[in-house]
């Protein structure tokens, strides 16, 4: 009966590790991977590797065995668990992602670390979203500042933040004059309540 339950609990530890879409992989202490699920293997190419030998945590950090040695040193210090570790994933051959891991210490039965649990998050989606979010800035901030129209943004005490050509040609007025003053003496002051 026992050795069904433990059956049960390694079926159910199997599936929950092979359904997650996040990679998990973990290597010994010498950085040897020692256990990649589903995700990992697809996110590290490693139906490509296998034929090379065994994989090692600097074959997947794109810093090399300098960069899962300073990892190794990382854990040390901070006691053997470190969230969001950005870096670099090797996917292969000319190929890497940016990711977040989650790493952690795998302990033996006496309590010494044996090994390295990571969790990676790949960032790819989220890298390409924050550089379409820079251009679209980009454009905006280029197209308010070549308006033919007056484009003035104030901050929250009436300060002049923005101050396009558009502005320089109506009130006069440069960048440098404006961004950090006040519209005291641009506008009339019957005018300045609209």
């Amino acid at each position: 009966q026992l050795q069904q339950e433990i059956d049960r609990t390694r079926g159910f530890l199997s599936r929950l590790l092979e359904t997650t879409p996040n990679p998990i992989f973990t290597t010994d202490m010498r950085g040897i991977l020692t256990f990649s699920n589903k995700a990992a293997d697809e996110l590290l190419a490693l139906h490509e590797r296998n034929s090379e030998g065994s994989v090692t945590a600097g074959d997947i950090f794109l810093g090399g065995e300098r960069e899962a040695g300073q990892i190794i040193d990382y854990l040390a210090e901070r006691q053997g668990s470190v969230e969001n570790y950005e870096t670099y994933i090797s996917c292969g051959p000319n190929s890497e992602v940016p990711a977040s891991l989650a790493m952690s210490y795998l302990y033996d039965q006496d309590g010494n670390p044996e090994g390295v649990i990571s969790i990676v998050q790949n960032l790819a989606r989220e890298r390409k979203l924050e550089s379409e979010i820079q251009r679209n800035e980009h454009y905006l901030a280029t197209f308010i500042q070549n308006s033919p129209d007056a484009v003035i943004v104030l901050d929250e005490q009436a300060r002049v933040k923005t101050w396009n050509q558009g502005a320089l040609k109506m009130f006069g007025r440069s960048k440098d004059e404006m961004v950090g003053h006040t519209l005291e003496g641009l506008v009339p002051p019957d005018e300045q309540a609209i």
